[in-house]
């Protein structure tokens, strides 16, 4: 008994070491035991059994199948053999660390875009009169008081009906625009798509002084197959060909105007990337769900695209990106879903060397610089120093925080909450604060007042039902009374700690059983001996009573004839008959008897003659 409680008790206190082990394994050994795991998934599948872009994120995370994504291309000019696409072109030219015959064939995909409309603006703060030369000729333009424009431009400038812009035919795209005006003005091109009441402004406008003159000239253009756009084709174009210094702003404004469109494809990763414009990112973080993004279907994937900007920062968002990945984790450390996607998830969030890096170069952060993207760098590239992620540059200058009103937010304080936006880092925070961007500061709740709503306990508010992974449970308070709060199911939300409470409490129930051994002993003995067969009991066996007390003699019975009828019997004359032997008996001592008790005790010794 004492040596199988020792074993359950080794055995249950390995366990939950284990399982301890397993809870507490640091974030690096998790990243390490994924990049493992993704190797041995790429070694059993093979290079060559690869997509193509399974063999591009290979290379991208872990430097593998170089020479397969080479013999997968067209002429080493685009990617997939036989079926080219600029998607793929793009990202292959990304992870080879650039191909100027690829980059040479992308530009032959560059188009006109057709569905836009574009509009020059000239403003001025007093009456005044601009001349606007082009193709040959110069028309002439006043701007009144109230900032409307007195008629046309020539050719391509048609006034707009709301008049205060000139409309440029896109046949006139292509043409220069030199505008003057006799008093200080600015000029500014504005873009939107048909049938969109959605304005945008192009990033830099240009001032002019009094006679002075400033040059504009629409950029509107994509990458495209045949005669129309590739709008995801051209997101990857653009962040790639702006990796290796290649201007980009005349493809922006089609990104801009069409993300609406397009949000399976989580454009504002892309524009936040190109622009450093932080609406994009705010619009980009809120997107997250519980821990992830899912725009397309595919929410690895996705993870991955919304985080491809912040490989060398950490806001909160991707921290709790982290969380849900190593939540699904399995033994051998992937996180499910195909090669591609578990590569691109290390390459954007935990990303390492690759072959596109120079190993010959020292770290960019090692010398005391940034890794950023192009345009959030405020000084120069670097590039005698090394950054190992795919999108970032070495900057010689940190990017300045910004204040909180730059950041569009307000602070909020320290007995204050950010609700319905995000909380951003900020130069002019106090401890305690927060920049609160797209939302506002609220008094914090009393304790208890909100202890049960649905976004604090790690649920979604969802307006018609729950996702995958995600169930309804009406315990939990959303904001609206109409959405739904959606948990993440049992299995998903407490995953390994529901063992951890069962070993724990088992670790108890051995610790308990060996303090009282002794008494457990007795009811095992019970138990047991009712499951024994055959033959008379041991000398010393006991039944029903407790261990240590002496067994009560039962006299022994002949077996009893079937009944007949209730009979009363004569009392017994003469000698009794021969008891059956039965083994000695151990006997405590007992007081002498007196009196009447005396006389009991003689007869039956006489009996037993």
């Amino acid at each position: 008994m004492k040596k199988s409680v020792l074993v359950l008790s080794l055995l249950l206190v390995f366990v939950f070491q284990f399982v301890l082990a397993e809870d507490n394994m640091t974030e690096s050994q998790k990243i390490s035991e994924g990049y493992s795991c993704l190797t041995n998934q790429i070694s059993e599948e093979g290079c060559d059994s690869l997509t193509t872009e399974e063999k591009i994120f290979s290379l991208l995370a872990v430097s593998n199948c170089q020479s397969e994504l080479m013999d997968d291309s067209s002429n080493d000019e685009c990617w997939p053999k036989g079926d080219c696409n600029i998607k793929n072109t793009a990202q292959a030219i990304l992870a080879l660390d650039g191909s100027d015959d690829a980059e040479d064939w992308l530009y032959t995909k560059n188009k006109t875009t057709s569905d836009m409309k574009w509009y020059l603006e000239i403003d001025s703060n007093e009456e005044t009169t601009c001349t606007i030369s082009y193709a040959g000729s110069s028309p002439s333009i006043i701007i009144g008081e109230d900032k409307k424009l007195s008629s046309s431009a020539g050719a391509c400038l048609s006034l707009d009906p709301n008049g205060y812009w000139l409309e440029v035919l896109p046949s006139c795209y292509g043409n220069e625009f030199e505008v003057s005006c006799d008093k200080g003005f600015v000029s500014a091109f504005l873009f939107k798509k048909d049938n969109s009441d959605t304005i945008h402004v192009t990033k830099e406008s240009k001032v002019g002084s009094a006679e002075g003159s400033v040059t504009m000239q629409v950029q509107s253009s994509c990458f495209g197959a045949g005669t129309g756009c590739d709008y995801e084709g051209t997101l990857w174009a653009a962040i790639v060909l702006d990796y290796f210094g290649e201007d980009v702003s005349n493809y922006l404004p089609y990104i801009i105007t069409l993300a609406d469109e397009n949000e399976e494809y989580l454009p504002e990763s892309f524009i936040y990337s190109l622009t450093d414009y932080e609406d994009s990112k705010t619009s980009l973080l809120l997107k997250q769900k519980a821990g992830y993004w899912d725009e397309s279907g595919n929410k690895l994937y996705d993870t991955a695209v919304a985080l491809y900007p912040f490989q060398y920062s950490t806001p909160v968002e991707k921290e709790s990106a982290k969380e849900w990945l190593f939540n699904l984790q399995d033994e051998e450390g992937c996180f499910g879903g195909n090669t591609r996607d578990t590569a691109f998830v290390l390459h954007s969030l935990f990303p390492r060397t690759f072959a596109g890096g120079d190993s010959s170069k020292e770290d960019c952060e090692e010398a005391g610089y940034d890794c950023l993207t192009r345009a959030s760098c405020t000084g120069t590239e670097l590039t005698q120093y090394d950054c190992s992620a795919g999108l970032s540059i070495c900057c010689s200058e940190p990017k300045e925080e910004k204040t909180c009103s730059e950041l569009a937010g307000e602070i909020c304080s320290t007995n204050q909450i950010c609700q319905g936006g995000i909380e951003e880092d900020a130069s002019n925070t106090q401890i305690g604060e927060v920049c609160c961007v797209t939302g506002t500061c609220e008094e914090k709740p009393e304790p208890g007042e909100d202890d049960f709503t649905c976004e604090i306990n790690d649920g979604s508010c969802e307006l018609n039902s729950c996702e995958e992974g995600y169930e309804e449970d009406s315990y939990y308070t959303c904001e609206y009374s109409t959405d739904l709060c959606c948990m993440p199911k049992s299995e998903d939300k407490k995953g390994s700690s529901i063992w951890i409470w069962i070993l724990l409490v088992l670790i108890v129930l051995v610790v308990i059983g060996i303090y009282f051994k002794d008494k457990l002993a007795v009811y095992w003995a019970q138990i047991s001996s009712k499951f024994k067969k055959g033959g008379p009991s041991k000398p010393n066996s006991f039944k029903g009573r407790p261990q240590g007390f002496p067994p009560t003699r039962i006299p022994s019975r002949q077996p009893r004839p079937p009944m007949q009828g209730r009979k009363i019997l004569p009392r017994p004359t003469g000698a009794a008959p021969a008891r059956p032997t039965s083994p000695p008996i151990q006997k405590r001592p007992m007081k002498k008897p007196s009196g009447d008790m005396d006389e009991v005790l003689r007869k039956l010794k006489e009996m037993g003659k």
